[in-house]
């Protein structure tokens, strides 16, 4: 069985506008709210591919029983510990549609105005949201063309999360001990303030004395403290190790140089993704696997890198090859950063037989 652990999950009220005005009235043009947080990212992908799993984790109060509804009415599976005070945060995520005008020349054809420049970003690479429309407006005798770009920026505002209790944070330890040979277990995201770094670590070597396979999506001291317990996959982004290791990382060498150094912490497979520039994967044996991102146009970034997460595990659980789990991871990363909401399985397969994986074999 596959368990998945979200020690602080949310509801994602997503927004969308047109042209934000910061301190002024401004008027949505969509919102909805979805079940949030990691580790529930990983198991929705994991239902849409016919994965089967259980989600971990605490939930209090109204929002903490709505996000269970809402995973639950979707055919999750949960076994949440319900807190008895506080609630579960709520996050903002504001998608801003923002025009930009700019000026061609004449030798500018239409059919490139009209071109959408579109990448794969996965979620926490971005710093700007990569989709960008384009309408031309031609003026005079044709010397001239005024390009009229929108591009969607992402905003998001990130609650803190209820206060867990020891005595709650022991009763997820022994959910834990539960686990059997051969289960696997993914710890994903952050934890609220009053939860120690050393969580994940702790968890890992509770779990040292048996054959379960472990997987630590989660930045700084969180997957640091992890590490020495050998997870089988760490999956940070380009971003998260320059935070690691204080380092600035700007080329493939790079960041194959720190996911070995992570390695070399303890992680037994390494995979990062770096939004338009694809994913690479480090394997136990000393293999390196990297893609391109696909073309498309981002939709939404929210969930990408939880879906890599989702699909390599289940490409791995159905064929134990790495060319397999890493195609299946980027192909579902890019089919979510495709889609409005998390991808479905159908949308996932159609990416997979148009990525092309290069294995440089380290």
């Amino acid at each position: 069985m596959i368990y998945t652990v979200t020690c602080n999950p949310a509801l994602d009220y997503c927004i969308g506008t047109a042209g934000l005005e910061i301190g002024a009235i401004n008027k949505m043009l969509s919102a909805r709210v979805l079940a949030g947080g990691k580790g529930l990212n990983v198991s929705t992908v994991l239902n849409h591919l016919g994965v089967d799993n259980i989600a971990l984790g605490f939930i209090a109060g109204f929002t903490g029983r709505e996000i269970r509804r809402i995973f639950e009415a979707a055919g999750g599976k949960s076994d949440f510990i319900e807190l008895q005070e506080g609630f579960s945060r709520i996050n903002v995520k504001l998608r801003d549609r923002i025009a930009s005008p700019a000026k061609r020349g004449a030798m500018t054809q239409g059919s490139d105005a009209n071109q959408s420049k579109a990448q794969c970003l996965m979620k926490q690479d971005l710093a700007r949201q990569g989709s960008e429309e384009q309408e031309t407006e031609r003026q005079g005798s044709g010397k001239q063309e005024i390009v009229q770009q929108f591009f969607l920026e992402e905003t998001e505002i990130n609650g803190a999360g209820p206060k867990i209790p020891s005595d709650s944070l022991t009763l997820l330890q022994e959910r834990l001990r539960r686990l059997e040979d051969g289960d696997i277990l993914v710890l994903s995201g952050s934890v609220p303030e009053s939860v120690p770094e050393s969580l994940y670590g702790e968890i890992l070597e509770m779990l040292s004395d048996r054959n379960v396979i472990t997987v630590v999506d989660a930045a700084k001291g969180l997957l640091s403290h992890a590490l020495p317990y050998h997870p089988f996959l760490v999956k940070p982004n380009i971003f998260e190790l320059r935070e690691l290791f204080g380092a600035t990382i700007q080329n493939r060498e790079e960041v194959v140089f720190y996911a070995k150094k992570l390695q070399k912490m303890g992680a037994e497979n390494v995979l990062v993704s770096m939004g338009a520039d694809g994913a690479l994967l480090l394997t136990k044996e000393g293999g390196l696997l990297t893609a391109r991102a696909p073309e498309g146009e981002v939709k939404n970034s929210v969930g990408a890198g939880d879906s890599m997460v989702a699909g390599f595990i289940a490409g791995w659980c159905e064929k134990k090859e790495y060319v397999h789990a890493f195609k299946m991871g980027l192909a579902a990363g890019s089919a979510s950063a495709f889609s409005e909401q998390l991808a479905t399985g159908d949308e996932i397969e159609k990416i997979y037989h148009t990525l092309e994986i290069q294995d440089l074999k380290e």
